[in-house]
């Protein structure tokens, strides 16, 4: 997680990845699948960045 402040910038680093919009409980997430296997799911939570790495089904 990284606390966002003023007018920062936020990049997913998803470089070769199939990254797809999600429908999160508290909005939208950003999902990227990397050609390997892993996987990142990106989303903010009023001022912060949250993202979560590993192996992560797109439905849950």
């Amino acid at each position: 997680m990284k606390r966002l402040d003023g007018d920062m910038t936020i990049g997913s680093g998803a470089n070769q990845s199939d990254v797809q919009e999600v429908s999160l409980k508290r909005g939208t997430g950003y999902l990227a699948i990397a050609k390997y296997g892993t996987s990142k799911l990106d989303f903010l939570n009023v001022n912060l960045h949250v993202a979560i790495l590993g192996k992560l089904a797109k439905d849950g």
